[in-house]
């Protein structure tokens, strides 16, 4: 076995440019990689846990779109700021949200709560037929609201009860 010795006066070896390259690159990449894990972990929703004698709320406010997608934060900041709302909700996943609702021994029934749902005639429609399937399995519907459009009165026309706020419109 052999042992080497530094002599003095010898130059230490030291690290080329590729090893410090090398080294840096697994460095940044390993910060990366740690700081997505800390904001997947900051943006990602827990699950729900339904308890029994669960009322599934469904606010009918925002955008009725075919497929929600990811919201720029920013828009949301400075429609937060202007008053204004930028809410978007997925008609598809709206829809499957009340099939599973009806599906689900935990959930007794939906609330509508009224707002401004922006929706064209064939999603209000489809929300409608929905409700009415979901009315089917036995469950109720009820359905408040402090001021209705026509898109969300036809939505809403399902309801078993339907309340108004007395100075609403």
């Amino acid at each position: 076995m052999a042992i080497f010795v530094k002599k003095e006066g010898e130059p230490r070896k030291k690290m080329g440019c590729l090893g410090k390259t090398l080294v840096g690159i697994v460095v940044y990449f390993g910060i990366c990689f740690l700081f997505g894990l800390m904001m997947g972990d900051m943006m990602s929703t827990p699950a729900t846990k339904l308890e029994e004698n669960t009322i599934y709320r469904i606010d009918l406010k925002g955008t009725l779109v075919e497929q929600a997608s990811e919201e720029n934060p920013f828009d949301a900041l400075f429609a937060e700021m202007y008053g204004q709302s930028t809410s978007t909700v997925g008609l598809s996943d709206l829809l499957s949200n009340i099939a599973l609702a009806k599906d689900n021994d935990k959930i007794l029934g939906i609330y509508l709560k009224g707002g401004s749902l922006s929706a064209g005639p064939a999603s209000a429609k489809a929300l409608r037929d929905a409700l009415l399937d979901f009315k089917q399995s036995g469950k109720f519907v009820i359905a408040y609201a402090d001021s209705y459009s026509k898109t969300n009165y036809y939505s809403a026309t399902v309801a078993d009860k339907k309340f108004f706020n007395p100075v609403g419109a």
